[in-house]
């Protein structure tokens, strides 16, 4: 019983990794970085992805990386700063 158990599993298992899968419409990311002279997000890296292998650590790191990213006024320059990012898909807006 036990191995029939067993080999069921393995097969639910092969069927489940084979199905492609919708992406999902939410996620988190947390990044360490390291704060510059003009408080800009430098040397970043990633310290959580989830669901891990999403695409959201990409993002996450292209965004920190952009122009626009600061750190908080309080943050010192050369100190790491460590912060989370949430991911959601949110629906359309309908036009008027």
């Amino acid at each position: 019983m036990k191995r029939m158990l067993s080999i069921l599993a393995m097969l639910m298992m092969s069927a489940c990794a084979s199905t492609p899968s919708a992406p999902p419409d939410r996620g988190f990311v947390t990044l360490s970085c390291v704060v510059g002279s003009d408080r800009r997000l430098e040397n970043c890296r990633v310290l959580r992805e989830r669901p891990a292998g999403a695409g959201f650590a990409a993002a996450a790191l292209q965004a920190a990386q952009s122009d626009g990213a600061r750190a908080p006024e309080n943050a010192r320059p050369g100190t790491r700063i460590t912060y989370g990012t949430e991911f959601r898909e949110e629906p359309e807006a309908e036009l008027p």
